[in-house]
């Protein structure tokens, strides 16, 4: 006789697999799309931030160097 929590456990994975099966080929596809064009939004706030951080950093290295003198 089967453990209730292995018949539980077994149910649940039928139920799992029965859902994976339907995911249309379209919402796939849209869930692909919208995570690149999320990762393209992510790459172009970091490359923004970096600019900024360099620009900060070279402007204070300019303004130190001419409080020295």
């Amino acid at each position: 006789m089967h453990n209730p929590e292995e018949t539980r456990l077994r149910e649940y994975m039928d139920h799992v697999r029965s859902e994976a099966e339907q995911v249309t080929d379209e919402k796939l596809e849209e869930a692909v799309r919208h995570g690149m064009v999320r990762g393209k939004r992510i790459k172009q706030r970091k490359r923004g931030l970096v600019a900024a951080i360099a620009l900060a950093a070279a402007i204070w290295m300019l303004w130190a160097g001419l409080s020295i003198r």
